[in-house]
């Protein structure tokens, strides 16, 4: 009887190459979805290139806050918010406060933080980015000439570069009295798509009306002259009655 049991046992025991065939399936799905992950992030990442302020620095693809030493705020550029603190609160807005509107954007220098919520740790950024106060030169993208930046509002190149895009698919003329001509070309070859006989027919039916209204005119003075030489008549021989 433990014979058997023992023999039962070994039948349904499952053979090595199983267990490794189980870790290479396992392996390969974490393998994976470590390959998929980054790949997704970094499509996630670069997206917002084109919602980056003007006065904000080139050469970041993304960015999610801005520090600016000077003012001891941030800027929020998804949200295109201000970040700042009233009375020990951090208060977000779209409008500056009257005591930064004289500040120049352009020239300050800004820091790009991509961590969640960064004025939550105030303290650390402050302290780190303190050598940066007074700091200026730093390349915007308004100055740039990469096209990639074409496409933000406030750009030199804005909207040349919506016109572009508009006009892309259209064909290129060497000056403006080619596209004149071809315009002209253009129209004649509509008007001449009509049918003609429509045209014919209407230029008879005027001219069958012409023609008409001229008979009746001529009709008309030739009755008046008729009953005319009548009248005359009828009162000739009226005097030459009373004379006999």
């Amino acid at each position: 009887m433990m014979l058997g049991l023992k023999g039962r046992d070994e039948l349904f025991k499952p053979h090595p190459t199983y267990k490794m065939k189980k870790l290479i399936i396992a392996a390969s799905l974490l393998l994976g979805f470590a390959l998929v992950q980054p790949a997704t992030a970094q499509v996630s990442v670069n997206i917002n290139i084109g919602s980056q302020p003007v006065w904000g620095p080139v050469g970041y693809d993304y960015v999610e806050y801005y520090y600016f030493p000077d003012l001891d705020m941030y800027y929020h550029v998804p949200t295109q918010e201000y970040v700042y603190l009233v009375n020990g609160r951090w208060v977000f807005s779209r409008i500056l406060p009257p005591y930064y509107s004289n500040y120049d954007f352009y020239r300050g220098y800004k820091v790009v933080i991509n961590d969640p919520r960064p004025y939550l740790y105030h303290d650390r950024y402050r302290a780190n980015y303190a050598q940066y106060r007074g700091r200026i030169g730093q390349p915007v993208i308004r100055d740039s000439r990469d096209s990639r930046y074409y496409g933000n509002p406030g750009h030199p190149q804005y909207n040349r570069q919506i016109y572009a895009n508009r006009n892309q698919n259209q064909p290129r003329y060497e000056n403006q009295n080619q596209l004149r001509y071809q315009n002209q070309n253009q129209l004649r070859g509509q008007y001449s798509d009509r049918n003609e006989p429509d045209y014919r027919q209407q230029n008879n039916r005027v001219e069958t009306r012409g023609n008409r209204r001229a008979e009746n005119q001529n009709n008309n003075n030739n009755r008046s002259r008729s009953s005319e030489q009548n009248t005359r008549s009828q009162s000739n021989n009226r005097n030459s009655r009373g004379r006999n």
